[in-house]
């Protein structure tokens, strides 16, 4: 047997440290740790603070079209010029 972990036949990472998400997916172990800096972190979290979801309400016309649909457009421009 071997002292050292087993890899793959790229020379990645050992399976142990395989994606749990993506069990055949292989990247090296370091570069798990330096994608993001304790700063994009930061930054991220102040971002997702600053832009928070919002319930939007649209109205609906009866033909099914969000409203004013195409024709209703039409309606209040013959209106409007009348």
């Amino acid at each position: 047997m071997h002292d050292q972990p087993e890899y793959d036949e790229d020379g990645l990472r050992p399976p142990e440290h395989a994606s749990p998400t993506h069990p055949d997916e292989q990247t090296p172990p370091r570069l798990r740790h330096e994608f993001v800096s304790r700063r994009d972190v930061e930054d991220a979290e102040d971002v997702l603070f600053a832009h928070p979801p919002r319930r939007v309400s649209r109205l609906l016309c009866a033909c099914g079209e969000w409203y004013p649909c195409d024709e209703v457009r039409f309606a209040h421009l013959v209106m409007g010029a009348a």
